[in-house]
């Protein structure tokens, strides 16, 4: 009995390219007061604002606005993402922070939407969110 090998060629598939997508929020903080002006930042995990601090890594350092005149803390807020959700938390800062005049309790998220004011002790900001397409 004879026995026969099969041979097959192998083949390669070469599968249609994957599109990258950006998942980030572009945030867009409107500073008001004297030293204000319009800070865009890209929110992918996590964003951590604060005022003057070498020791740490902030994404937005707020002391060359006031900051820390403003009372504005080291650590202040962080600002998250859950999907397409932004989250505000506030850091346990010496002066609070409050949304649209509220305060907020230290340690807690709370949802941010477009149009929404942040005051990080006496500094205020609007905040705009922008979604990636």
């Amino acid at each position: 009995m004879v026995l026969l090998k099969r041979t097959e060629t192998a083949r390669t598939l070469n599968p249609a390219p994957v599109p990258v997508v950006d998942n980030s929020i572009r945030l867009t903080l409107q500073i008001s007061g004297p030293k204000g002006r319009n800070i865009t930042l890209k929110l992918k995990n996590r964003l951590l604002i604060g005022s003057g601090s070498a020791h740490w890594d902030l994404d937005l350092d707020l002391a060359h606005l006031g900051g820390m005149q403003a009372g504005v803390s080291r650590q202040h807020l962080a600002l998250t993402t859950d999907g397409d959700i932004v989250l505000a938390e506030d850091l346990n800062s010496a002066s609070g922070t409050r949304i649209n005049g509220v305060l907020m309790q230290p340690g807690r998220q709370i949802r941010v939407r477009t149009g929404d004011e942040l005051a990080l002790g006496d500094l205020l900001m609007t905040v705009r969110i922008v979604r990636a397409s």
